[in-house]
């Protein structure tokens, strides 16, 4: 008896395994794997466009603005963000195949991360009337992230497959990506900062 009760406390713990999964529940899984190649992409090319720009200034402009100081900044802002992001969503999609319960933890650090980084290029984009040509990609990619974070709130197929109870919150990979988000977008705004200062 007490070696079944065990087995049933260690598969409550990572999840019940008979539930099987929605179609909607393996699709985010689907969209979070989606969404980090589309981070990196987006970031590269965002990236490769400023070099571009920045080719075109006359080195002895450069030297006397000390404007790659700020751009290297952002650039190491983007690429740690990435690495918080790209981090928590592969270890949450692997935590919901395996039905381990840190998925929700993980997941919900991934979507937040997106709502935060989206809010702040939309909100910026508005206030200084410089709309970003991937304007409409990045407030649909804000829009999708707040609906799979209700999604993950108030879905019967997300508690039967990790009752409340049986989750866990203090994932060393989730403190991992925080600390790199949050690192990141520091460093971004902080070379962003300095390069509007100089205009």
């Amino acid at each position: 008896f007490m070696e079944q009760n065990e087995q049933m406390n260690n598969s409550q713990a990572q999840g019940n395994n008979w539930v099987e999964m929605s179609g909607w529940t393996k699709f985010l899984m689907v969209w979070l794997g989606l969404s980090c190649f589309g981070t990196i992409i987006i970031n590269a090319v965002d990236i490769y466009q400023g070099m571009s720009e920045l080719d075109k200034i006359p080195k002895e402009i450069l030297d006397q603005l000390n404007i790659m100081d700020s751009f290297h900044l952002m650039i190491l802002g983007v690429v740690l963000y990435c690495a918080g992001y790209i981090l928590t969503s592969v270890c949450s999609i692997i935590s919901f195949y395996n039905r381990k319960p840190d998925a929700i933890y993980l997941a919900r650090i991934a979507l937040i991360s997106i709502v935060v980084i989206n809010g702040v290029a939309v909100i910026s984009s508005l206030i200084s009337h410089d709309i970003d040509p991937q304007f409409k990609a990045i407030a649909r990619s804000l829009v999708f992230s707040v609906a799979w974070l209700v999604y993950l709130a108030k879905s019967k197929n997300i508690k039967d497959l990790f009752p409340p109870e049986t989750r866990k919150n203090n994932a060393i990979p989730g403190y991992i990506s925080i600390a790199l988000i949050l690192l990141g977008m520091f460093f971004a705004i902080w070379g962003t900062t300095n390069v509007y200062s100089m205009e």
